[in-house]
């Protein structure tokens, strides 16, 4: 999910800078066009805290599960299959570090 402040720069041919905000924290990211079907972009995200949050009970099972997601770097190869649309299909791999803390209690029916 991608949201916040997004007014890419013009680099000219057809290359951006961009800023805005995920679920991976604050992103500066820079994409260049590669063809009229093809672009690509790489972007720094800061880091931020996971929507993970579980506090949940499985049948006599307490999990308390929260995760964080630290800063990293995103790849993106983007495809426009509609000329002039602006609709794309994105594809890539991000790599940034996952800090998760859980604790698990087993409680003993009649406990």
């Amino acid at each position: 999910m991608r949201y916040g402040l997004r007014g890419p720069v013009s680099l000219g041919q057809d290359g951006s800078i961009y800023a805005g905000g995920s679920s991976f924290g604050a992103t500066v990211g820079y994409g260049q066009r590669l063809s009229d079907s093809w672009a690509a972009r790489v972007m720094i995200n800061s880091g931020g805290r996971s929507g993970t949050e579980k506090d949940k009970n499985i049948g006599d099972n307490h999990y308390d599960v929260k995760a964080k997601i630290g800063p990293g770097a995103t790849l993106l190869a983007d495809f426009y299959p509609i000329t002039g649309s602006g609709f794309r299909l994105s594809g890539g791999m991000n790599i940034s570090r996952i800090k998760e803390s859980s604790r698990d209690a087993v409680m003993a029916p009649g406990l």
